[in-house]
């Protein structure tokens, strides 16, 4: 790899960990294949990191992430992902909330989330 693309590569990982590293506070819980983000209070969010335990190899073939906006009460899609892998970062439109669910839709054998990491990243 010339070392022009070797930098460029280096200095965008840099970038990422520096975006993602200060995630909102949060509690997880976990019903049978949905889990439960709960947020100490309302808050602007747009992105939520998951990292899956891939141990044994990722497991998981399809999930949604649905966002309960402030003052609406039904959850709404506001991610549909497939396979998270070590971790998948996922991106949407700028919400107020207290609580998300990530529901695993498909998967190939049972699987394990390490964490769900809830932000805000100013664009």
């Amino acid at each position: 790899m010339p070392e022009a693309d070797a930098a460029r590569y280096i200095e965008f990982g840099k970038a990422v960990k520096e975006r993602f590293a200060n995630p909102i506070e949060s509690q997880m819980s976990r019903n049978g294949n949905k889990y439960t983000v709960e947020l100490p209070d309302e808050l602007i969010i747009n992105h939520v990191v998951i990292e899956e335990n891939v141990e044994e190899g990722d497991k998981i073939d399809q999930f949604t992430v649905y966002v309960y906006p402030t003052h609406f009460g039904k959850p709404v899609i506001v991610y549909r992902g497939e396979t998270v892998g070590h971790r998948h970062i996922c991106s949407f439109p700028t919400v107020c909330t207290q609580k998300l669910e990530i529901v695993v839709e498909k998967e190939r054998a049972p699987h394990s989330l390490e964490s769900i990491k809830v932000h805000y990243i100013e664009k």
